[in-house]
């Protein structure tokens, strides 16, 4: 095969990927906490945290909800939160909050996009 064939295919080969993935609408932050954090509620207390991969990780809770959640966004959530602790987030609403050995924290849900 020539030069100029291998170029062809290849430019072809190319714009079809291009093509493909500029049909792909670009991730929405936003639109993404509106359909699947708001519409939530979280009430129970912590029984697991599971880190699944770096970055990503899942808070059990004994009420059998699963809090999947960016370990890097949402960081300050991550470190805090302990087995034992409670967890609730109103329906509606984004920000988890956290009653641990008397205190009361909350944190704002971002999502990851990364």
């Amino acid at each position: 095969m020539n030069l100029q064939k291998l170029y062809i295919i290849v430019a072809f080969v190319v714009t079809e990927i291009l093509s493909l993935t500029s049909c792909i609408p670009p991730f929405s932050c936003e639109q993404w906490i509106k359909e699947n954090i708001e519409p939530k509620e979280y009430k129970g207390i912590v029984k697991a945290k599971i880190e699944v991969m770096p970055g990503s990780g899942k808070v059990i809770l004994s009420s059998n909800d699963t809090i999947e959640v960016c370990t890097q966004g949402l960081s300050k959530f991550w470190n805090k939160v302990l087995v034992s602790d409670s967890v609730y987030k109103k329906k509606g609403e984004r920000v988890i909050t956290v009653y641990s050995k008397g205190l009361t924290q909350t944190y704002d849900f971002p999502c990851c996009d990364y």
